[in-house]
């Protein structure tokens, strides 16, 4: 048998196996491992088939040059040119990956197949058939059944022997999503006695076996980059990836813990570290997610912990989601050596990984509902149970949600992570759609976590999220009620047609509405944990020297705010009617004070003062609406190892300039009138 034979059958034998192969893999359901299995199994022996095919045309090509047969000649040539195509864009995708972004590749790859293998029909059919007879030998192809004897049957044989193998691989191999959960906790004995059987309560979590999840399968977000590179290193500096980091959270779950014991810490870390809670840390002998050097501290909110979620249990929060996981990929249990067939598998099949973590659930506000609701009830509180922050709520209740009035919906619902996660540029991300993908920076108004570890860009950019004119402020312009249009006769015609003059006289008592409107806030303002949250208004009034005649909301030396100023937040209360000013909200029954500006709403503060005699025309009112994170009482308490100087962000600012008269005497004003009346006449 010569060499160009021997390339022959065996380059038969791989196109045959990988087109099965190809053919299984587009056939096996995308919910299935073997799938990914028979895609693999595809890709490499595609492989080798370009190998040999590479060497074969070099032989081939040189052993039939100058064969005068133009039709066998002109599919040969086709044939070649296709094969070119049929590599190149087999091994685009291999590398690349089959996303939506190369929808057009993965088209003309089977396009090409397709025409390779009708082209190779077609070449063999010429060939067999325009064969001289003085040219036919015992060994060569000279007839059908010499092409069915020599090729197609042996190479069928070795295709389906192949296909067999990696049916048995991956039927061994099949792995559902259950083999990420586990009945048993990571510590060995795991107390049921304070909140019941259920193993997460009083967190609102649940599995969707019941079971725990094995802590491997929830952290190691690091491995997601090697593909999601971007949108991995926007989750880094996110407030979602320090959650359970946050100082001023492992100041409060501390002290929690030491209040009510481990299990209590259910409650916070359903949303601020999922990994405790699922894998069953959260008992006596385990560690909670405050803790340094775990995976629950190191992560927060990782990726898996919000894209495994396939259900919202329900949206009155605390952690009220259900987790699903994925299933395991080819050579997840052999070890880092083989991590390339887990992401080849990825990139050649993605339809699975799609579908079990880019969820519909997932572009819901609803899904948000789940941890940026709270509620506390009785089984924390000892009390009864207590509504809590719920900007869920506070969104489906505005103009945002279109579920208002239906003569007056807008046409178009904003949701939460049109705001918080805006479309952004990553062309080379796999699950970019017309280059764009969903910002995971999550920006929104947590400046101390930006600052405590040190992410400046973040930083900043929390600082111009604050400041798009979501919040609006105005001054409303004085309004003398007996001021005059003019000292000169004016036509009856005209006088109430000029705009009447505003200012102040020295000496007067006035008062100034301060207005603050929320117009891009798709929840009430502020939000959050408007206890320890500080927004409020500062007002100040200086005449033309610089001298101030009225502030309000002005910071002391030590950084507190005026505390007579107007704040918008809200004041939580124990049994007893003391303020629970550390956020220890297990202690808190109620409210008795909440401030604050719903969705599209206005909220009017007057201010009164007196125009002192000394003050110098024209007076400056300056209107400002601030925020800061944390106020500063608790933060010089929650901080107390990492204190900081949390930044106090301008949001809005209105200012108006006020001229200054002297009020005319009795006999000034007759006079006046009096000219007013001759002139007249």
């Amino acid at each position: 048998m010569t060499v160009d034979q021997r390339l022959r059958w065996s380059m038969t034998a791989a196109l045959v196996a990988t087109t099965l192969l190809a053919a299984t893999a587009y056939l096996a359901p995308n919910t299935s491992s073997f799938a990914h299995w028979f895609a693999i199994a595809h890709f490499l022996t595609g492989i080798v088939f370009a190998g040999l095919i590479g060497v074969y045309l070099v032989v081939h090509f040189r052993r039939v040059v100058g064969v005068r047969r133009p039709g066998l000649v002109l599919s040969g040539l086709a044939g070649t040119v296709v094969a070119i195509g049929l590599v190149f864009t087999g091994g685009f995708l291999g590398t690349s990956g089959n996303t939506s972004a190369n929808a057009a590749v993965y088209l003309a790859h089977v396009a090409c197949g397709l025409v390779f293998v009708g082209l190779v029909v077609l070449h063999l059919v010429q060939h067999i058939v325009g064969l001289p007879e003085r040219r036919r030998t015992s060994t060569g192809i000279h007839s059908f059944a010499a092409l069915r004897r020599r090729l197609l049957l042996p190479s069928a044989a070795v295709g389906l022997t192949g296909l067999a193998a990696f049916g048995l691989v991956a039927a061994f191999t099949e792995s559902s999503p259950s083999a990420h959960f586990s009945s048993s906790p990571t510590v060995g004995t795991y107390d049921y006695s304070a909140y019941g059987e259920h193993p997460f309560r009083p967190s609102q979590t649940e599995t969707a076996n019941g079971d725990f999840v094995k802590p491997e399968s929830l952290g190691n977000s690091a491995s997601c980059g090697s593909c999601h590179e971007t949108i991995v290193r926007q989750w880094q500096s996110s407030a979602h990836r320090y959650a359970a980091a946050d100082p001023a959270y492992v100041t409060n779950i501390n002290l929690l813990e030491h209040n009510k014991g481990i299990a209590a810490t259910r409650y916070c870390e359903g949303c601020h570290a999922p990994v405790a809670l699922l894998a069953g840390q959260l008992t006596e002998g385990g560690e909670h997610g405050g803790t340094p050097g775990t995976t629950a501290f190191d992560e927060g909110v990782s990726c898996m912990t919000c894209h495994g979620i396939d259900q919202v249990v329900h949206t009155k929060g605390v952690a009220s989601y259900r987790y699903a996981g994925r299933s395991r990929y080819p050579g997840e249990t052999l070890g880092e050596s083989f991590g390339f067939l887990t992401e080849l598998a990825i990139m050649l099949k993605p339809e699975l990984h799609r579908e079990e973590l880019n969820r519909e659930l997932h572009e819901r506000s609803s899904f948000c509902a789940t941890c940026h609701s709270q509620f506390m009830d009785e089984s924390m509180n000892g009390w009864g149970w207590v509504r809590m922050q719920d900007e869920f709520g506070a969104w489906q209740a505005s103009h945002y949600a279109g579920t208002t009035q239906a003569d007056h919906a807008v046409e178009t619902v904003t949701g939460c992570r049109d705001c918080h996660m805006p479309l952004t540029e990553a062309p080379e991300d796999p699950a970019a759609d017309d280059g764009m993908v969903r910002s995971h920076h999550f920006a929104a108004a947590n400046t101390m976590l930006a600052l405590a570890f040190d992410e400046q860009e973040q930083l900043e950019r929390i600082r111009r999220f604050l400041k798009q004119a979501k919040m609006h402020i105005t001054i409303d312009a004085p309004q003398e009620r007996d001021s005059e249009q003019s000292r000169f006769a004016l036509d009856e015609r005209v006088r109430d047609r000029v705009n009447t003059p505003w200012y102040y006289y020295l000496g007067e008592s006035v008062d100034v509405n301060v207005v603050v409107t929320n117009t891009g806030v798709g929840h009430d303002f502020p939000g959050g944990t408007i206890d320890i949250n500080e927004a409020w208004i500062s007002f100040e009034v200086f005449d033309a020297q610089g001298r101030a005649i009225y502030t309000s909301g002005s910071l002391d030396a030590d950084l507190y705010v005026d505390p007579d100023a107007v704040f918008y937040r809200s004041i939580p209360v124990d049994r007893w009617g003391k303020e629970v000013w550390r956020h220890d909200l297990f202690n808190m029954v109620g409210e008795t004070y909440r401030r604050v500006v719903k969705a599209g709403a206005s909220d009017v503060v007057t201010y009164g003062f007196e125009i002192p005699g000394w003050a110098q025309s024209p007076l400056q009112m300056t209107a400002t609406l601030k925020y800061r994170k944390l106020n500063r009482r608790y933060s010089t308490w929650a901080l107390a190892h990492t204190p900081m100087d949390i930044p106090v962000i301008d949001m809005a600012r209105a200012t108006e300039t006020v001229p200054l008269r002297i009020e005319p005497s009795a006999g000034e004003l007759l006079n006046v009138r009096a000219g007013s009346s001759l002139e007249r006449r």
